[in-house]
């Protein structure tokens, strides 16, 4: 996405990436394993709202969601069209639900002060509140994978796996 100064989500990507997702669903079939694709900037699709347009327009088991609430968190608002800016990450989570395969834990503070606004923090010190979206997870039953993507020095990973595991 650093390449060009305009939004993500375009038509022309929605197409692109439908394209190639389709592609790599059905090597997902033949093969019998899962492919995932994450809510991320570098995709042209960091809200999970627009990942999930993408899954549904594939729609084939072999390819499920990887949900990052951080990347959802983060997206810069210039840069993702109107439509994709209403949810909020505990509403993105009930309705991507159904489509998630793994999950990514990461926290960010946002701190407009700097020239890459979004912070990224110690897991519980970051404006992201993983106490709900873990709530509604342990109400569903969810059993599929979580991993901790902390992005902070040593010492700040070792803390935010403590606190993940005191979450979980």
């Amino acid at each position: 996405p650093d390449n060009r100064k305009g939004p993500y989500g375009s038509e022309k990507d929605f197409e692109t990436i439908i394209a190639a997702m389709k592609r790599i669903a059905s090597i997902g079939k033949e093969e019998g394993v899962v492919f995932v694709l994450e809510n991320c900037p570098y995709s042209h699709c960091p809200k999970g709202e627009m990942t999930l347009r993408i899954i549904k327009a594939v729609n084939q088991e072999s390819l499920r969601l990887l949900w990052d609430p951080a990347n959802s968190f983060r997206a810069e608002k210039d840069l993702v069209p109107d439509s994709y800016k209403s949810w909020s990450l505990l509403e993105e989570l009930e309705a991507l639900y159904p489509y998630i395969d793994h999950i990514h834990v990461k926290d960010y503070r946002f701190r407009p002060e700097l020239a890459k606004p979004f912070e990224h923090r110690i897991l519980g010190e970051g404006e992201i509140d993983f106490l709900s979206l873990f709530d509604f997870l342990k109400n569903k039953g969810f059993s599929k994978a979580v991993s901790l993507e902390p992005e902070v020095d040593p010492e700040g990973a070792i803390e935010s796996m403590i606190r993940l595991d005191s979450i979980l």
